[in-house]
């Protein structure tokens, strides 16, 4: 019988329970637009930077869970890394070149799997 590990998920729950609540100061509305620029003004770092920093703790954050209890080379990883880059040119945290790099590359990687597909393994 196959051992199921509860430490994973209980900590996980902890984590998000000890996770201290945060209100709003003004009744400003929140605008996600503008993490990149809030981050860069704290740390110091150039915009761009922090783009690609909220963009990175973003995939990081949903792309984890996928690819810890996903299969191996799974699918869903894929979508998801490719929802969230989608979200981050969305609302422009990284520019739209990284989207169209990104499809480039996943199209030389399963170009192989295609061609082989349509002719049958010739």
């Amino acid at each position: 019988m196959k051992k199921r590990c509860i430490f994973s998920p209980l900590f996980l729950f902890l984590i998000l329970n000890l996770i201290n609540e945060v209100y709003a100061t003004d009744a400003a509305p929140v605008d996600l637009t503008h993490l990149p620029d809030q981050i860069a003004n704290a740390l110091g770092i150039p915009v761009f930077a922090a783009g690609i920093l909220c963009f990175v703790v973003m995939t990081f954050a949903f792309m984890l869970p996928a690819m810890i209890w996903g299969k191996k080379g799974s699918m869903a990883s894929l979508f998801i890394g490719v929802g969230v880059l989608g979200f981050g040119v969305a609302v422009a945290w990284i520019p739209f070149w990284f989207l169209l790099i990104l499809v480039l590359i996943i199209a030389v990687m399963f170009a192989e799997d295609v061609r082989n597909m349509i002719t049958g393994g010739f």
